[in-house]
């Protein structure tokens, strides 16, 4: 401790004598593509054993304008294992003059709530002060002395897009008699200065990287620095990190296990419930309908460290939890009949985030269901009452999970949805003398189409028809006749049904008659030009878009104009539009096809290429030729 001591003295004094906040000192070339400007970072976490950490962090960053406010991070979140020995916020104007300090008991204290939760052990203390003049700079200092070792803080001095570094350094003390495991990402490509000897890491003068569309996520190709104990305390539970075996063998012993009793009562209502079910499938489908129907979702952040669940007893009896109590809760219910699974870690969101399959920790925001049917996987996403059963596209779907088995933890990967991401569109049309129409749509949404599209099931008849005359509002007076919706649980699929009307659905000039062809669903696909194009560009997923027009046109109308027919077919996808006239009916078929993958920065103008020629063709027109 006297060690640490002389190391902080040591880092302050350096510090003050430093201290050039001057925004017109900042190097020129840290202005370019920046919205934000790291002037300086000290990260220093001194482990003195294995369930005690000290740490140390002084962010300086200069917000250059509004945008680059995202990176003032003037708060933090404790609990009662985090103590908070110092917390400090200093504020300078664009010359580095000081115009505010806060100190630690100016800090606002309040319960870490996201909107979900109903209680929380986590509280949230953040700096009141703010600055509207840019540019201007921000100083946080904050040190804290935690047994919560399960999680030792990383390193990524790139923190995002347009932020530029002119220093970041990174000092990890292990003087614990266990060994630790170090990570260490991306390194070379950005001249990170390493002494592992030290433990000492640092960044300096690094450009920002602006943001372009379809980029990776930034941590996958910017340094990042991951250590973790190989045994670690988690409010006073002792646990062993050799690998994703030994942590999830930890999170099932010490987490999970006896956390799942239930009432009698309830085991035998699901046994009877499930007697006549054949299939462990169909015994699941079951429990997943009786747990919809019998719990909603609320978040629940207490427990060890937030990541223990609530008993599955007092889910049953509240009829709520967060995502890891209503995993628990089906899963325990699933052991009545003795259906297995496994709860499971995940990354959630619409973005895929690997769980780092190479670096066992604590990683993961959300937890969902593995059903292990015959080895056959399935996933369950147990905090929705109304999603179907085992259906997690664009949230779960395609990404590295932990699954939390009995002998221990196992990397597994969700179910890729790309080929039911399907949306099909067919419309058929009445063209009348006067301009107006009348028609029928019909659209079938399955995988990321129906997670995208299913909130209109639940949604009353005068909102859905507030939603489609949105989103049509550039057919002036679009008037919905009838609709309807049918949500398919099994296959998954939601199919819409719209009869509709439009006063005047096309332009007349002299005698012709005209209108884009894909009034309804225009492609629009988001791309910029970019001819100096520096990282790589990422389709996370693929998918078939497709669409049918059946125009029936007066028989006094003749034909002027017509979209060609066209084939476009490239490693990023395809592109076809085909036609054809069989007396007064035109039919126009147009399929868009995209492939996910990964693709060089040398491959973007190809790719632009290929949007803008297909945005051009969505703005086709039929033409017709009518009687003076």
């Amino acid at each position: 401790m006297r060690y640490l001591l002389t190391v902080l003295v040591t880092f302050i004094t350096l510090q003050l004598s430093s201290q050039n906040y001057l925004v017109s000192a900042i190097p020129k070339d840290l202005l370019e593509n920046a919205n934000a400007v790291i002037r300086s970072e000290t990260k220093m976490v001194f482990i003195s054993s294995f369930d005690k950490v000290i740490v140390r962090d002084e962010l300086v960053v200069t917000i250059l304008n509004k945008k680059g406010s995202i990176y003032e991070s003037t708060y933090t979140n404790y609990d009662k294992s985090k103590i908070i020995k110092k917390l400090e916020a200093y504020y300078y104007n664009k010359e580095g003059l000081e115009v505010k300090k806060i100190k630690k008991k100016d800090f606002i204290d309040v319960n870490s709530v996201d909107g979900f939760s109903l209680y929380t052990d986590d509280r949230v203390l953040y700096s009141p002060h703010t600055m509207h003049k840019y540019p201007y700079t921000v100083k946080f200092i904050e040190e804290y002395e935690s047994d919560f070792t399960v999680f030792l803080p990383a390193w990524n001095p790139i923190k995002g897009f347009n932020l530029s570094v002119e220093k970041s350094t990174y000092n990890f003390i292990n003087n614990s008699d266990v060994d630790i495991k170090i990570k260490e990402n991306n390194f070379e490509a950005f001249n990170v200065n390493s002494e592992p000897v030290k433990n000492y890491y640092s960044l300096i003068n690094t450009a920002a990287i602006n943001k372009e569309i379809l980029a990776p996520l930034i941590s996958s190709f910017t340094p990042t620095l991951k250590i973790a104990l190989k045994k670690f305390q988690i409010k006073g539970v002792t646990g062993y990190n050799n690998n994703w075996q030994d942590f999830g063998k930890w999170m099932n012993d010490e987490l999970l296990l006896g956390t799942q009793d239930l009432p009698d009562l309830v085991k035998t209502e699901i046994k009877q419930l499930t007697d006549l079910a054949v299939t462990d499938l169909e015994k699941a489908k079951i429990v997943y309908d009786y747990v919809q129907r019998k719990t909603r979702y609320i978040s629940v952040q207490v427990g060890i460290g937030g990541w223990k669940p609530m008993q599955a007893s007092d889910v049953d009896r509240l009829g709520y939890g967060d995502c890891k109590a209503l995993t628990n809760y089906t899963k325990a219910l699933l052991d009545v009949i003795g259906v297995k699974s496994y709860y499971t870690i995940v990354y959630g969101g619409s973005k895929k985030i690997d769980l780092d399959k190479g670096f066992s920790s604590l990683q993961g925001n959300h937890v969902i269901l593995t059903l292990d049917n015959k080895n056959n996987y399935k996933w369950l996403e147990c905090t929705s009452q109304t999603s179907p059963f085992a259906f997690t596209a664009n949230f779960t779907d395609d990404r590295n999970v932990l699954l939390i088995k009995p002998n221990g933890g196992e990397i597994f990967r969700t179910k890729d949805y790309s080929k039911e991401n399907l949306k099909k569109t067919i419309i058929d049309i009445n063209l009348n003398e006067d301009l107006s129409v009348t028609g029928h749509l019909k659209i079938n949404s399955s995988g990321i189409f129906y997670s995208k599209r299913g909130f209109l099931n639940r949604l009353t008849k005068d909102k859905k028809t507030t939603y489609y005359k949105n989103d049509y509002k550039k057919i002036n007076n679009f008037n919905i006749i009838n609709q309807a919706i049918i949500n398919n649980k099994e296959p998954v699929s939601l199919v819409e049904t719209i009869s509709f009307s439009v006063d005047r659905f096309a332009r007349k000039a002299s005698n012709f008659v005209l209108f884009e062809f894909n009034r309804f669903d225009k492609i629009k696909l988001d791309v910029v030009k970019n001819n100096n194009r520096v990282l790589p560009f990422v389709i996370d997923r693929s998918y078939l878009d497709s669409i049918s027009y059946n125009y029936k046109m007066p028989l006094n109308y003749t034909i002027e104009e017509l979209p060609e027919n066209i084939e476009i077919i490239t490693k990023y996808g395809s592109y076809t539009r085909f036609v054809t006239v069989n007396k007064n009916i035109i039919n126009i078929v147009r399929s868009l096809k995209i492939n996910s993958g990964s693709f060089s920065s040398k491959e973007y103008e190809t790719y632009y290429e290929f949007c803008t020629k297909i945005n051009k063709e969505e703005s086709s027109k039929i033409i017709f030729n009518t009687p003076l």
